[in-house]
């Protein structure tokens, strides 16, 4: 499985990421505001627009 890190690391890359609405309200998380799993474009634990893989090259 990805690193929190790694998801992050790939938001931050990525010219679509959409962060969800409630991301701010989070409190006491150790998910970083900027992540995969906050973007509105992940879904069932996949990119929805299959850019996840692109941009971290992976096979």
């Amino acid at each position: 499985m990805d690193s929190m890190m790694n998801f992050c690391e790939t938001a931050k890359q990525c010219s679509s990421y959409c962060p969800r609405q409630n991301v701010q309200s989070l409190s006491n998380s150790t998910v970083e505001s900027t992540s995969c799993l906050n973007c509105t474009n992940w879904e069932n634990s996949h990119c929805k627009l299959d850019l996840y893989d692109q941009i971290n090259h992976t096979e």
